[in-house]
């Protein structure tokens, strides 16, 4: 008898389509592999731009010359010979490089743990005062005296740093690597520069001036040759600290000042265009931000570190989804807008934006089909994404700072030329090119009411007392 039932023949026909299915689906799931291991199977070669801002600067001075080792191990234990570990330690520093990120993770904690020195000295107290920060210290001597008397370790090592004939920042471009303690030198400065105060109040006119000259010549000579953001930063601050004793001085001391007058306006002079320059400053920061992304499957899971061979299951990841020089490449034609916008006197930090967006937009894409974009290199895209640099800021907080450098020479001009209250407004308004607002050649502002200079910066900034963009110099 023949079976006329239905079902058994429809049952056959869903297992059919449905083995023709996944064996469809598989077949196009492997054509896709294969397209995407076709497209990732090379990685580029590292562009003219990024091999230039991977080469290391040179060495240029002598190590017995140089006192960044000095700076190097500025909190080092009391015994520690300072220039001779410290041109030790950065020759073992660039000896590890070579051993790759974990060498250099290592190294750096056991140095960090090695430091046995915590310097007491505030530098920031005058922030939080909106008087005379000079008054101030005189009403709080006693204290700062003892103050200096526990950090005398940290002014015996300042001192040897200015007695050193120059200074060149010699720094690994490398996440991993050590960065130097830049804060003991701001507390450094900011004590000697209270010493010079404190000497001028009492009289000792030469002795004050002496090391104001010295802490300028320190501050500046490490401007010149600052390797990275941070120590661009922190010497800017140190210097305005300056600049506002020598405001206050000239206001709390007229004889001194009078007597003293060119003196002190070469202490407050502009910043030249190696100090204030950052191109070598973002270079660094695009070198070592590059040296990560090369580095960036040696410090993660992609990259067996005993084998050197991306390990399952992130073969597929390590092998053809990231590309270390197509990674570096972008980075590197990222930061070659900012670096050549850092070249540039009349810098239109807006059009900067604009161009990295553009830029950011043409690596990315935009739209419906903007995921196509991400089949080359697609984990390095995402990386990218998160590591777009943006230091764009760093170009207007050092123009602020130039500003503020004018305002207390405009302060000091008024005072030396000794400008009738009626006519400082006129003096402001008609004063040169070089006590004007250096973003667009506008007079400061005169507060007749308050009796201050004022400027309205672009950044805010923790050295004005309300943490804001405002900066005041006071002229009585």
């Amino acid at each position: 008898m023949t079976n006329t039932h239905p079902f058994p023949s429809f049952w056959q026909k869903i297992l059919y389509w449905s083995l023709r299915l996944v064996i469809g689906l598989a077949l196009f799931a492997l054509l896709l592999v294969a397209v995407f291991v076709a497209i990732n199977w090379k990685d580029e070669k590292l562009s003219p731009d990024a091999l230039a801002i991977l080469r290391e600067p040179e060495i240029r001075l002598p190590d017995e010359k140089n006192g960044f080792y000095i700076l190097r191990e500025i909190e080092a234990a009391n015994d520690v010979p300072l220039m001779e570990t410290g041109i030790k330690e950065v020759k073992a520093e660039k000896q590890l490089a070579s051993q790759g990120v974990a060498a250099l993770q290592q190294y750096a904690r056991q140095w960090n743990t090695a430091k046995a020195q915590n310097f007491s000295w505030e530098q920031g107290r005058c922030q939080k005062i909106a008087g005379n920060c000079v008054q101030h210290d005189l009403e709080h001597r006693e204290e700062l005296s003892a103050l200096m008397a526990q950090n005398q370790l940290l002014a015996e090592r300042y001192a040897l740093m200015r007695a050193m004939p120059d200074y060149q920042e010699i720094q690994l471009a490398n996440p991993a690597a050590m960065l130097p303690a830049y804060s003991p030198v701001m507390k450094a400065a900011d004590m000697l520069i209270t010493q010079a105060a404190l000497d001028i109040a009492d009289g000792k006119w030469e002795a004050g001036l002496q090391q104001l000259d010295s802490n300028d010549r320190q501050i500046r000579l490490m401007l010149s040759n600052s390797e990275s953001l941070i120590s661009k930063m922190v010497m800017q601050a140190a210097l305005r600290r300056q600049a506002r004793v020598v405001s206050e001085l000239a206001v709390l001391y007229p004889g001194f000042f009078e007597n003293n007058d060119e003196h002190l306006m070469r202490l407050v002079r502009s910043l030249t265009d190696n100090e204030k320059s950052l191109t070598a400053a973002y270079t660094y920061e695009a070198r070592s931000q590059m040296n990560s992304f090369l580095s960036l499957r040696q410090a993660t899971l992609l990259e067996d570190k005993a084998s050197g061979k991306p390990f399952w299951p992130f073969s597929v990841l390590g092998a053809y989804a990231y590309h270390a020089n197509a990674s570096a490449n972008r980075i590197a034609a990222c930061w070659l807008v900012i670096i050549e916008t850092s070249k540039q006197d009349a810098r239109d930090i807006n059009a900067t934006r604009e161009n990295l967006s553009a830029l950011e937009m043409q690596m990315f894409g935009h739209g419906v089909f903007s995921f196509l974009n991400y089949v080359y290199n697609p984990v390095g895209k995402i990386v990218l994404q998160i590591a777009m640099p943006d230091q764009l800021a760093y170009l207007d907080r050092t123009r602020d700072m130039e500003a503020y450098l004018r305002l207390v020479s405009l302060q000091l001009n008024i005072l030396s030329n000794k400008v009738p209250k009626a006519d400082i407004a006129s003096f402001v308004n008609h004063a040169p090119a070089g006590l004007r607002n250096p973003y667009d050649a506008t007079p400061m502002v005169w507060d007749d009411k308050t009796e201050q200079l004022k400027f309205t910066g672009h950044e805010r900034s923790s050295n004005n007392l309300d943490g804001g963009k405002i900066s005041v110099v006071s002229l009585h």
